[in-house]
């Protein structure tokens, strides 16, 4: 029971430690901002834990201004809050830290843009980030 309220205790922790970082983490810009037109950007996220081992991928293009998200067979031409929501995760992303790694599954996350790659390392298992990402944008 001991253990059960520790690593409860711990998990509370982290999500009051990643409210405060999400609320007040100022980022420069963010790729979706810098995306011209003609280019894309990729999230990937794999998941590993105990039990399970899943990759997810995400593609964002922008092509005469607008901009358009591909999962899988799935697309979706994004609106401003869906630009508003992927702004978002990758600000959030952006603020972890291994030491708030509490969890055994870690979720990597890829950020491919130009030549450039983003790696981020969320072991939490209380933001759950790319699922909800991918459910906002394609739940409409």
């Amino acid at each position: 029971m001991a253990a059960i309220l520790n690593t409860s205790l711990k998990l509370l922790s982290v999500s009051i430690l990643l409210l405060l970082l999400f609320t007040s983490v100022k980022i420069e810009k963010t790729i979706i901002e810098q995306l011209n037109d003609n280019e894309s950007f990729e999230i990937i996220m794999e998941s590993n834990g105990c039990f399970h081992s899943t990759t997810d991928k995400l593609s964002i293009k922008k092509k005469k201004g607008v901009y358009t998200a591909i999962k899988g067979k799935r697309k979706k031409t994004l609106g401003e809050k869906d630009l508003a929501e992927i702004r978002d995760f990758e600000i959030k992303l952006r603020t972890f830290d291994e030491k708030m790694n509490v969890c055994t599954t870690t979720d990597t996350y890829l950020l491919k843009y130009r030549s450039y790659e983003f790696k981020y390392v969320d072991g939490t298992c209380a933001w759950n980030g790319m699922s909800h990402l991918i459910e906002k944008l394609f739940s409409n």
